[in-house]
This record gives C-alpha cells, sequence and structure tokens, in this order.
C-alpha cells in the first residue's frame, strides 16, 4: 500500500471565553489557571446586593398590581369602576410582571456558571475586581473532545469524503489515534491551492491534549 501523509493539528471541538454578564464587582472568583471544571460548577460571583433589592421591589409592585386588579374586578361586578380603570389597572400588572422579569433576568447574571467540562486555559481578572459587562473572564477549553484538523491539496478534494478513515501518529506521544473525516470546509484558499479538512478521533483519546499534533496517513489502494 502507499501511504499519502501529512501533518494534522488537534483543537478541541468545545472552547469558549466567558465573559461577564453584568458589570460589577467579583466577590468570589475561585477558579485558577490549569484547573478543570465540570458543567454547571460556579465560575464567577458577582456583588449584587442593589440588584437583590431592585429584585424585591419589582416583585412588591408586581403583587401590589395584583391586588388592584382584584379589588377593581370585584369593585366592576357592583359596576363601582368603569372599564376604562379595569383596563388600566391590568396594564399596570403585565408592566409590572415585566419589570420583575427584567430584575430576574439581571439577578440570573450575579452567578456565572461553566457550561461544559473543561480545564481554565486563561485567566484574565481576579477576585474583587471591577469588571463591564462583557469582559472577558477565563477561557474555557474541553480537553476530552478534540478534534483533528489538517489542510490538504485542493486538487486532492475527492480522494477526501466524510466518513474516510485515517491514522494520526501524535509527536508528543509516539502513539497512533484513529480518525475519520467529518467534514470539509468548502472554501479553497486562492493562494496555497488547499482545504481544510476535519476529522474526528475514534476509539480511546487518552493522554491527548489540544494543540499536540502529528503526521496523518490515508490508506491508498
Amino acid at each position: 500500500q502507499d501511504m499519502n501523509v501529512m501533518r494534522g493539528q488537534l483543537l478541541p471541538i468545545n472552547r469558549t471565553v466567558l465573559a461577564a454578564g453584568m458589570t460589577g464587582q467579583l466577590v468570589d472568583f475561585p477558579v485558577v489557571k490549569g484547573q478543570f471544571i465540570s458543567t454547571g460548577d460556579q465560575v464567577a460571583k458577582f456583588d449584587c446586593r442593589v440588584e437583590i433589592v431592585n429584585f424585591k421591589i419589582a416583585r412588591a409592585k408586581e403583587d401590589a398590581a395584583s391586588s388592584q386588579l382584584l379589588v377593581n374586578e370585584r369593585l366592576q361586578a357592583l359596576k363601582n369602576v368603569s372599564n376604562l380603570e379595569l383596563q388600566l389597572s391590568q396594564s399596570q400588572l403585565a408592566i409590572a410582571g415585566a419589570e420583575r422579569e427584567r430584575a430576574e433576568v439581571v439577578l440570573s447574571m450575579c452567578d456565572l456558571s461553566a457550561p461544559f467540562d473543561g480545564v481554565v486555559t486563561m485567566k484574565y481578572v481576579e477576585a474583587h475586581q471591577s469588571v463591564s459587562q462583557g469582559e472577558p473572564l477565563i477561557e474555557l477549553t474541553d480537553i476530552h473532545n478534540l478534534e483533528v484538523e489538517m489542510v490538504v491539496s485542493s486538487t486532492m478534494m475527492d480522494a477526501y469524503k466524510p466518513g474516510s478513515l485515517f491514522s494520526i501518529k501524535i509527536d508528543e506521544t509516539n502513539k497512533t489515534f484513529e480518525a475519520k473525516i467529518d467534514r470539509i470546509v468548502g472554501r479553497v484558499d486562492p493562494v496555497s491551492q488547499t482545504v481544510l479538512v476535519i476529522g474526528n478521533l475514534i476509539g480511546e483519546t487518552t493522554g491527548l491534549l489540544p494543540g499536540m499534533s502529528g503526521r496523518v496517513s490515508f490508506s491508498t489502494k
């Protein structure tokens, strides 16, 4: 058998930068670079004393509007209140409910949790620091679900189909792992006349980390 050989690199399928959902001070930021955290683990906690009070106020206003509507409904049954007043109290309850929902959303931003299992590969701020909404806090990388990225000649595109099997011998471990093509990125680089091919690893992947690379071999008959 002739072997068509090229290079491949391991990249994480899941990698994201978690940003602050609100402007405020971090009162708890327990993660450290290199730490593994599980889905749902708390990454950061903001000082939300003002937001808690705002939520309580919004909830009280909704309760008051609900009570007023109930009174007006009873009065209308006795013909002691106009339809307009009843409609106004219904609108006031709707507005108060929306304000309570908005306060609830803001309150939900106080705690930031990990969206998937991963390792903290970057930490951009520290505990007790004041941050702005949208400011990056950490980079989270899934080190267990990896894919193989490789560049192949565009003239050989027809030889590489989704589902085609290949192997990759990792430089760092000198071990070989099996994989198969998952997808071909549908754009040819006009300068190098190459196309990006992505593959999925098959079976055991212990010892592999993002950034490792190796020699990819496709068997050709």
